[in-house]
């Protein structure tokens, strides 16, 4: 000991330690580098699976703004054909509850003689009907008369309300009301 310091003694000669010194050189830079290239492939593996997720994202959305279009565009005639289906459904229920006026119309038509012209007509949908007719004959217009008392299937309640004379034709006028039954 010199003034007091331990002095290192290496047995290792300096040969080795040397050997050693440049080993360590050489395999740490290598080390470094090797860590920097699995980075380097880690980071280029990542973006690239990232590239390719949002490309399918991409096509995934596409697609759902196509699909979205075509539901869009059948959207509105689903709801234009739910609305004629309902409107269907409320005439079928209407008709089953009072039938149609063409029904009570064909009726009165079957049994209006050929000289006998309709002036007025109502009818309602629970079948009540008021009827002007005009005809050149009396006889025509009682035998109109005559008939819808007859037909007790298609007619009731069959009340004569007057009889007129129209015009200077010469023409006569019944105005009578009944109910047709459906």
């Amino acid at each position: 000991m010199i003034f007091g310091k331990k002095e290192e003694i290496d047995l290792i000669p300096e040969e080795q330690q040397e050997l050693k010194f440049k080993k360590n050189l050489f395999v740490f830079p290598i080390i470094f580098f090797l860590i920097f290239i699995l980075e380097l492939v880690f980071f280029a593996a990542v973006f690239i699976l990232k590239t390719k997720e949002e490309s399918k994202d991409r096509i995934l959305q596409d697609s759902i703004t196509e699909k979205n279009q075509e539901w869009q565009k059948v959207a509105s005639r689903a709801a234009e054909l739910k609305s004629i289906k309902q409107n269907l459904a409320n005439y079928k229920t209407f008709n089953s509850h009072y039938p149609p006026i063409e029904n009570y119309l064909k009726k009165i038509a079957q049994a209006l003689p050929v000289t006998v012209k309709i002036t007025q007509l109502s009818v309602d949908s629970s079948g009540y009907t008021d009827l002007q007719v005009e005809f050149p004959q009396p006889s025509d217009g009682y035998q109109f008369l005559e008939v819808l008392k007859q037909r007790k299937e298609n007619f009731s309640s069959v009340n004569l309300v007057s009889t007129s004379k129209v015009g200077e034709n010469g023409k006569f006028g019944l105005k009578i009301n009944f109910v047709t039954l459906p």
